[in-house]
Protein backbone atom coordinates (compact mmCIF):
# COMPACT_ATOMS: atom_id res chain seq x y z
CA UNK A 1 0.00 0.00 0.00
CA UNK A 2 2.76 2.28 1.05
CA UNK A 3 4.48 1.84 -2.22
CA UNK A 4 1.67 2.14 -4.23
CA UNK A 5 0.76 5.54 -2.31
CA UNK A 6 4.34 6.24 -3.33
CA UNK A 7 4.08 5.65 -7.18
CA UNK A 8 1.02 7.64 -7.42
CA UNK A 9 1.29 10.86 -5.37
CA UNK A 10 4.69 11.17 -4.84
CA UNK A 11 6.41 10.35 -8.29
CA UNK A 12 3.99 12.18 -9.82
CA UNK A 13 4.80 15.09 -7.76
CA UNK A 14 8.61 14.79 -8.39
CA UNK A 15 7.93 14.26 -11.90
CA UNK A 16 6.12 16.74 -12.59
CA UNK A 17 6.62 19.72 -15.98
CA UNK A 18 9.73 17.62 -16.57
CA UNK A 19 8.12 16.63 -19.67
CA UNK A 20 7.88 20.17 -20.55
CA UNK A 21 11.41 20.78 -19.77
CA UNK A 22 14.89 19.44 -21.28
CA UNK A 23 16.12 17.18 -18.54
CA UNK A 24 20.15 16.70 -18.84
CA UNK A 25 21.25 13.61 -17.08
CA UNK A 26 22.43 14.83 -13.59
CA UNK A 27 19.00 16.11 -13.09
CA UNK A 28 17.37 12.67 -13.82
CA UNK A 29 19.97 11.09 -11.85
CA UNK A 30 19.53 13.24 -8.90
CA UNK A 31 15.45 12.39 -9.26
CA UNK A 32 16.66 8.57 -9.52
CA UNK A 33 18.37 9.18 -6.13
CA UNK A 34 15.46 10.08 -4.55
CA UNK A 35 13.59 7.15 -5.91
CA UNK A 36 16.05 4.65 -4.41
CA UNK A 37 16.15 6.49 -1.03
CA UNK A 38 12.70 6.32 -0.46
CA UNK A 39 12.86 2.57 -1.42
CA UNK A 40 15.34 1.89 0.94
CA UNK A 41 14.16 3.76 3.80
CA UNK A 42 10.56 2.02 3.45
CA UNK A 43 12.25 -1.37 2.93
CA UNK A 44 15.06 -0.75 5.75
CA UNK A 45 18.17 -1.92 3.81
CA UNK A 46 21.34 0.39 1.89
CA UNK A 47 21.52 -2.73 -0.43
CA UNK A 48 21.18 -1.24 -4.30
CA UNK A 49 20.20 -4.83 -5.23
CA UNK A 50 17.49 -5.59 -2.92
CA UNK A 51 16.31 -1.87 -4.20
CA UNK A 52 17.04 -2.45 -7.75
CA UNK A 53 14.81 -5.64 -6.99
CA UNK A 54 12.17 -3.97 -4.85
CA UNK A 55 11.61 -1.73 -7.86
CA UNK A 56 11.34 -4.58 -10.23
CA UNK A 57 8.98 -6.44 -8.24
CA UNK A 58 6.97 -3.51 -7.70
CA UNK A 59 6.79 -2.56 -11.12
CA UNK A 60 8.21 1.03 -10.78
CA UNK A 61 9.95 2.42 -13.82
CA UNK A 62 12.97 4.34 -13.62
CA UNK A 63 12.94 8.32 -13.36
CA UNK A 64 14.58 7.78 -17.06
CA UNK A 65 11.95 6.41 -18.72
CA UNK A 66 9.40 8.06 -16.86
CA UNK A 67 10.40 11.26 -17.77
CA UNK A 68 10.80 9.61 -21.59
CA UNK A 69 6.70 8.85 -21.47
CA UNK A 70 5.96 12.42 -20.48
CA UNK A 71 8.41 13.62 -22.99
CA UNK A 72 6.57 11.79 -25.75
CA UNK A 73 3.41 12.31 -25.14
CA UNK A 74 4.23 15.76 -24.44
Amino acid sequence: MVIELFKKKCLALLLYGTEACPMKKYHIASLQFVVNTCFAKNFNTRSKDVVNDCKFYFNCDSVFDCVQKGQINF
